[in-house]
């Protein structure tokens, strides 16, 4: 077998390959797509004629429900490409930079919003009084302004 690939060679014959399954091939055909969807160079009727070529769905709805899901994957990865490259072009992001991750909606619903400090009452006694939590730069100014 290895004496015939290496005759093949030889002979100046392009080696054939095989895929090894249907899935595998789609697997390729949909990798190759996502090459050419992020490029910002092809157009929308190049991104066409690839997709027929490689055998993918013309739209992210059609076919079975991982290739629905695939497309429908990289359609956002594709929306966040197109979404930071507009902001580069605006100055707001550094070329290189990417956009930050959304935060955890989770997160932030449970995460407290207030803090408890210990306050000394008129009477002497310490007190634990909640404090909403304050962002920005005068943060310290007001806090004293607060005192």
């Amino acid at each position: 077998f290895v004496t015939k690939i290496q005759e093949a060679a030889k002979a100046g014959k392009p080696i054939e390959v095989r895929h090894a399954t249907r899935h595998a091939k789609k697997l390729l055909a949909m990798e190759n797509w996502m090459k050419v969807a992020q490029s910002s160079r092809a157009s929308k009727y190049t991104k066409q004629a690839m997709r027929k070529r490689l055998g993918l769905p013309p739209a992210r709805n059609i076919g079975s429900k991982a290739t629905k899901l695939a497309m429908k994957m990289l359609d956002r990865r594709l929306a966040s490409i197109k979404h930071m490259r507009f902001l580069q072009s605006r100055g707001i992001l550094k070329k290189g930079h990417g956009i930050p991750k959304m935060p955890d909606a989770m997160v932030e619903q449970t995460e407290t919003q207030t803090v408890s400090t210990l306050v000394r009452a008129r009477d002497g006694m310490l007190q634990l009084m909640p404090r909403r939590r304050r962002t920005g730069g005068n943060a310290a100014a007001a806090e004293l302004a607060a005192a």
